[in-house]
């Protein structure tokens, strides 16, 4: 074969392999030069990492990061983004990174987006679930700060040790750093092992279930010293040394997702049914709180630097975690905690948590001036899983807070329960209770139920309510 003919041989194979899907990356022939990326960040120790100077070498070919297909990935998967595509933006990732040839070992990265609110730090407990219960493909786990300060550092740490490595920016993986749109996982989207891609909320029922079916007990638990500092600043504060306490979670702030907010006073009831049992009672995101009762300590007004980790205490060590949809409940649900979440919004993607007892808000009808049945609220998503105002407007619907009287009867059902007291159950509410377990979440969301493992709907609610939700005959 002579000279000439070569590169045009190479050039109808290379033509017929592209025509099959391959591709084709140019190199570098140079030898890599690894680069140490010295890095300082002053809370290693908050994040259970040892060096301040902590850098990983992930072995990509060399001079891969320059190359035009990887520019063409990231431009890709960025395009994608602004489309909020992310089921697309995973398939992307996972067809470029073979085509690179840097799939092989695996290699996943938490990236800046997990670490921006309490409540998806918290989902980091379902993601390493998932990859515990091999649902995720084995991969080594990088969580990357991306030089985003992680809004709870001391939540972060308890899931810390369940990844290879925890670096403070890009620069620290060096040439991988800037292919990091490649290695990161979504907290939307899910590329799980068998090749499904799943919405990350849909999840949460199968790993609940999973979990549950194979008695493992939660993936973190509260530290002896968080526990002993914790109760030691209570006690400071008038807490006794044997006391219990309630955290509650009132959501009062109001912006784009002010569903999921809640009137500080309609839990006024339920903390003093908390004290009349001899408990106290802690409140968080309640800033403006005023004359409180003695035995009401407001953690917001006692907040100093670098104290995140009081939080994780007040909601992983109380005797039960009162909330709302917001992400504690998500904290509490990762440590195990029993909680009671009231004004529950969003029921066909956040009520599948494995949360003792919730009470939902009710949706009323402006054309008909009925309350919605629970078949009724999902049938449309923005109403089974929106917290966005304009959803339901735009549906002629109103959510009706949960009351006074509501919230305080099912703070009581769960003393009662923890206390052990013997409750009658009537055959009709624990018919209605399974009928609630029947339902599913919408199809766009998923396949599960739309509550799971011990989850159950307040007595009194449900005995109030139960007929206009649907779950018993008229």
């Amino acid at each position: 074969m002579s000279l000439g003919v070569i590169p045009l041989f190479k050039r109808v194979v290379h033509r017929a392999l592209g025509l099959l899907g391959y591709r084709f990356v140019k190199l570098s022939k140079e030898p890599p030069a690894l680069v140490v990326t010295q890095v300082t960040y002053p809370d290693w120790s908050l994040l259970g990492v040892e060096s301040s100077s902590n850098t990983v070498d992930l072995k990509l070919p060399y001079g891969i990061a320059a190359s035009a297909l990887a520019r063409e990935a990231i431009a890709a998967i960025k395009e994608q983004e602004t489309k909020h595509d992310y089921h697309a933006i995973v398939r992307l990732r996972r067809q470029y990174r073979r085509d690179l040839k840097i799939d092989k070992p695996a290699v996943r990265i938490i990236g800046s987006g997990w670490l921006k609110n309490i409540g998806q730090i918290a989902h980091l407990d379902i993601y390493f679930k998932l990859k515990a219960l091999g649902m995720l493909e084995p991969s080594e786990t990088i969580i990357c700060l991306d030089d985003v300060t992680p809004v709870n550092k001391s939540l972060l740490s308890y899931f810390a040790p369940f990844a290879s490595h925890v670096v403070p920016n890009r620069a620290a993986l060096g040439e991988a750093g800037n292919l990091m749109e490649l290695f990161a996982e979504s907290t939307v989207s899910v590329d799980l092992a068998d090749g499904d891609i799943r919405l990350f909320h849909s999840l949460f029922y199968d790993v609940a279930v999973a979990w549950q079916r194979q008695a493992r007990p939660p993936l973190v638990t509260l530290r002896p010293e968080h526990r002993a500092a914790g109760r030691r600043w209570l006690s400071s504060l008038g807490l006794p040394d044997d006391g219990w306490f309630v955290t509650f979670h009132c959501r009062t702030t109001r912006n784009h997702q002010d569903l999921r907010s809640v009137r500080l006073e309609t839990y006024t009831r339920a903390m003093e049914a908390v004290i009349r049992a001899g408990g106290w009672v802690v409140c968080m995101g309640t800033p403006n709180l005023v004359d409180a009762h003695p035995k009401i300590i407001n953690r917001e007004d006692h907040r100093i630097p670098n104290d995140d980790w009081k939080d994780v205490f007040l909601i992983a060590g109380c005797r039960f975690f009162v909330g709302c949809t917001s992400g504690p409940a998500d904290v509490a649900n990762a440590f195990g905690v029993p909680s009671i979440i009231t004004n529950t919004v969003q029921i066909g993607s956040q009520a599948a948590h494995n949360h003792d007892l919730f009470i939902p808000k009710l949706l009323l009808s402006r054309k008909t001036g009925r309350l919605l049945t629970i078949a009724e609220s999902l049938e449309h998503h923005g109403t089974a899983c929106s917290s966005n105002p304009s959803d339901f407007a735009a549906l002629g619907i109103d959510l009706i807070d949960n009351t006074p009287e509501e919230i305080e009867a099912v703070v009581c059902e769960m003393i009662k329960r923890l206390d052990g007291a013997a409750v009658d159950i009537a055959p009709w509410e624990e018919a209605a209770q399974q009928r609630l377990r029947e339902f599913r979440i919408p199809p766009l969301l998923g396949h599960g139920p739309i509550m799971a493992g011990k989850t159950r709907m307040g007595r009194d609610f449900l005995r109030r309510n139960a007929s206009v939700l649907g779950l018993i005959g008229d």
